[in-house]
């Protein structure tokens, strides 16, 4: 895990955004499928610094076609990841029946990936 108190952000991936890197820590990772064993979720809400696509992988079994995922698609810090924005906004899109961009005042629907910062509602989860 890489710590940065300026930028007040950490992340499993070193990025530029982590501005004054502070310090490294291992740290030990599980599943949220392995955390609720068997229990579904009804809200999820993601905002993890490029490590979305890893998540999502670990909690397959605790999603539902009822789950509101919510989540924060930010290609930038996908990137740093080493996950592609592109094809993980199509992995989004190929698994969840219903997918909008969360604009001011309303819901715009996901026709295609995002190219910039944007917080998105997936809802209709078809594992």
């Amino acid at each position: 895990m890489f710590f940065s108190s300026k930028s007040e952000r950490s992340s499993f991936y070193w990025s530029p955004f982590l501005d004054k890197l502070e310090g490294t820590q291992r740290v030990e990772t599980t599943t949220i499928d392995a955390v609720l064993n068997g229990v579904s979720a009804d809200v999820v809400k993601m905002d993890i610094e490029g490590s979305e696509p890893a998540a999502l992988r670990g909690m397959e079994k605790v999603l539902k076609p009822e789950t509101v995922l919510f989540i924060e698609f930010n290609p930038n810090t996908l990137t740093a990841a080493e996950n592609d924005p592109n094809e993980f906004g199509w992995s989004l899109h190929e698994r969840f029946a219903r997918i909008e961009v969360i604009g001011r005042n309303q819901l715009v629907p996901f026709d295609q990936p995002p190219t910039d910062l944007a917080n998105l509602r997936c809802s209709g989860w078809q594992g």
